[in-house]
């Protein structure tokens, strides 16, 4: 048995301190400054990082066409990927989302009511499935959902034009629960702040009620999905990575499947649109910024 002198026993005291210093404060920082946490930024080397790089052989296996939506996230993750095949998808409006160059001058939009009773009206009659715009022929195939038609409306403000009507009718898009709704009509305002097309604090002020529904929702959501990676990238592409749980990053991490990417329970496989959104919630986290990625000026 090894006995230590009382200055062997007073450096293992002051050692002793010291680490439980360093957990103490380290702990203090998961709380209320959580990328400067030595813990968090292991986790996110080790591990989450990893996590991120095996979804590059999720898309490598995948067979095209992916939809636009799911295309553009892997430009935005693996771009590398995407320039071989971006030929594909050249002719879709929807791409505009990763670039304002990517226009097709072609594209015409027509709306469907001229008055906020007809607008009413057309959303009494027809519930979810509404579609307020026409975009002809060769367009309206590429709306895989009715509300792709008030998004795509708000991608091409600046070329179409956008006035009081269209920004509430947008505003039918809205289920003050932190839904699918929720996030598109979030998207639909970012992408009319980025083209400049409705005042700047009114979109602030909108801007920050839907905001608080998403975190308020993904507070309560105890589960993973689609939407709950959803509400993530929007929060961080509206700079909101601040609030930002490390155990919802941790959630979305572990349900990554041996092929590099997300199961949906909806389509029952591993789905590219479920594992874009995932995949890019651990990117954002792990560069604790403020994301730019919608429309790039170039």
């Amino acid at each position: 048995m090894i006995f230590l002198g009382s200055k062997g026993r007073k450096t293992i005291l002051l050692i002793t301190i010291l680490l439980i210093s360093l957990i103490t404060i380290d702990l203090f920082l998961i709380q209320y400054d959580l990328h400067s946490s030595i813990f968090v930024r292991t986790i996110k080397h080790y591990y989450l990082l990893p996590k991120l790089n095996r979804t590059e052989q999720f898309y490598r296996a995948r067979k095209l066409p992916l939809h636009t939506d799911e295309f553009v996230m892997m430009l935005w993750l693996w771009p590398k990927l995407a320039t071989e095949v971006s030929r594909v998808y050249e002719k879709d409006p929807f791409l505009r989302i990763y670039s304002s160059i990517l226009f097709s001058d072609t594209l015409h939009i027509s709306r469907r009511v001229n008055l906020l009773e007809e607008a009413a009206e057309l959303i009494r009659f027809s519930g979810e499935n509404t579609l307020f715009y026409d975009f002809g022929n060769q367009y309206n195939a590429v709306l895989t959902e009715p509300r792709d038609d008030r998004v795509l409306k708000a991608m091409y403000c600046d070329k179409t034009g956008y006035d009081e009507l269209d920004f509430k009718i947008m505003y039918s898009l809205r289920d003050h629960n932190g839904g699918y709704g929720d996030t598109h009509y979030l998207l639909s305002l970012l992408l009319l702040e980025k083209f400049q097309c409705v005042n700047q604090t009114i979109i602030e002020q909108t801007k920050q009620q839907v905001i608080n529904d998403l975190i308020d929702a993904q507070s309560l959501d105890n589960s993973f999905s689609d939407l709950f990676a959803e509400r993530m990238v929007l929060l961080f592409w509206t700079g909101r990575y601040d609030v930002i749980k490390f155990n919802w990053i941790m959630r979305v991490a572990k349900e990554q499947t041996d092929d590099g990417g997300w199961w949906d329970v909806e389509t029952d496989g591993t789905d590219p649109h479920i594992t874009g959104l995932s995949a890019l919630a651990i990117k954002y986290f792990i560069e604790a910024r403020r994301v730019d990625d919608i429309v790039t000026m170039q």
